[in-house]
């Protein structure tokens, strides 16, 4: 199936948005072809945020005890 977009008011959206992504697991089949349709449309909205980004450096995906 496929989705359809909804007439919803979308004033004062524009903000950046982000996804946080556990690092202690993979995101199932549908959560991935979500993510990819998001970023797909984000790029085709706004261009590739990566190439404007500074580079951070490499960062370290924090692990907690439990």
């Amino acid at each position: 199936g496929g989705g359809a977009p909804l007439p919803l008011p979308s004033a004062g959206t524009d903000e950046p948005v982000g996804l946080i992504l556990r690092t202690d697991a993979q995101p199932s089949p549908v959560a991935r072809t979500l993510i990819d349709a998001v970023r797909e449309i984000a790029r085709a909205r706004f261009g590739d945020a990566r190439a404007r980004r500074p580079s951070r450096g490499a960062r370290k995906p924090v692990r907690r005890e439990r």
